[in-house]
């Protein structure tokens, strides 16, 4: 390997039988970033700008599958609305930790 490839394992996962399950759609919704100002067409997660926060419990895993349900055409000419999803404070292997070339498209999900 050069350094430079990114690599994506995928398989199999075994959850564990006390795991919690969340299930986050990302989806178009409108917000209202200030009170005066009229409200926004935003990409958020279950509609929600900022998205949700998991607080857990050490010892507790839990399990969040993200759906792409972004709208499929392309409003300001950027292309397909392909998502990464990156954590922050979680305990995942590295291949789970959502990089920036691990995308998927309107259908999918990780």
């Amino acid at each position: 390997m050069d350094g430079t490839t990114a690599i994506h394992v995928s398989g199999p996962r075994v959850v564990p039988t006390n795991a919690q399950f969340f299930l986050i759609h990302e989806r178009q919704a409108l917000h209202s970033f200030h009170p005066r100002l009229p409200p926004s067409s935003v990409w958020g997660y279950n509609g929600m700008v900022p998205g949700p926060t998991f607080l857990g419990r050490s010892g507790t895993p839990f399990l969040v599958r993200f759906v792409n349900d972004l709208p499929t055409n392309d409003p300001v000419g950027i292309g397909e609305p392909i998502s990464a999803v990156h954590r922050h404070g979680g305990f995942q292997a590295p291949e789970d930790d959502g990089y920036p070339l691990d995308t998927f498209c309107t259908g999918q999900s990780r």
